[in-house]
């Protein structure tokens, strides 16, 4: 019994001391270059597939810190139009509110200041403002932007609210004047909401294309003359007792955000 385990003890250090010297020598040398020879084309493809699976992931991961990335500019880029977009309304705002501290001051009026909230549907020369009976509106009373032009009246209101009928509605008439020597009187219509005509202006009076319009100041609401456009056209037939003249509005009335309702 004891002589088996001398001799597995005895085989054991000899294997031990044969694997030494096969480490320490180049005895080893020719058998690792068989075994590498062997195990290359293996090796090579586990390379390869290595290579390949980090180069996926590596693109995976880089195409969502792109993503991250472009996600993260957009939000920039959609708050920076954000903040430049309120900056252009606040200049505009505050352009208006000088424009009408300015005219308020030349002229002593009494202005109510109102935002437009609307449209009526299908009837853009209708606007909505945030005014109404509670802040001392009227029907009939004028409404104006800028240094006091007239862009229309209160039409009907409650409460709260009013609308404005723009002087392009059909249901607009202002008396208005040319400003020209005679100052020629005649009746401000608007035109189907497409644009203005002035009407009932004596035939013999000589008028002319960019002639002001300015309204005439005789009417119960509106007492002042404010600018409203210029004559753009003129429209007269030989046997008419009348002419008519095709007016070109002051200001974009599709460009309107604020206004002013005049307190008489």
């Amino acid at each position: 019994m004891l002589g088996k385990k001398t001799y597995k003890i005895s085989l054991l250090i000899i294997c031990l001391i044969g694997v030494l010297i096969f480490a320490i020598t180049d005895l080893w040398q020719p058998i690792r270059n068989a075994i590498n020879f062997f195990l290359m084309p293996a090796q090579g493809y586990l390379f390869n597939v290595g290579q390949r699976t980090y180069a996926t992931f590596n693109n995976i991961f880089a195409q969502d810190n792109l993503l991250k990335t472009n996600e993260v500019l957009s939000q920039q880029l959609l708050s920076c139009s954000i903040d430049q977009v309120k900056l252009l309304e606040l200049r505009k705002e505050n352009d208006f509110l000088r424009k009408q501290l300015n005219y308020k001051n030349e002229n002593n009026s009494q202005l109510i200041i109102a935002r437009v909230i609307g449209k009526q549907l299908f009837q853009s020369d209708l606007l909505m403002i945030d005014k109404g009976l509670s802040d001392g509106l009227a029907i009939g009373q004028a409404v104006v932007i800028d240094n006091g032009v007239l862009i229309g009246k209160i039409l009907q209101m409650d409460e709260k609210r009013a609308i404005v009928a723009l002087l392009s509605n059909h249901q607009s008439v202002v008396a208005a004047v040319i400003g020209n020597v005679h100052e020629t009187q005649g009746l401000l219509r608007g035109n189907l909401g497409l644009g203005l005509i002035m009407d009932m202006i004596p035939a013999s009076d000589v008028i002319a294309v960019n002639d002001l319009i300015y309204s005439s100041g005789l009417e119960e609401r509106i007492k002042h003359r404010y600018i409203i456009g210029k004559i753009g056209s003129i429209i007269n037939n030989q046997n008419d007792l009348y002419q008519k003249a095709e007016i070109i509005p002051a200001v974009d009335y599709k460009k309107i955000q604020n206004v002013s309702i005049v307190i008489e």
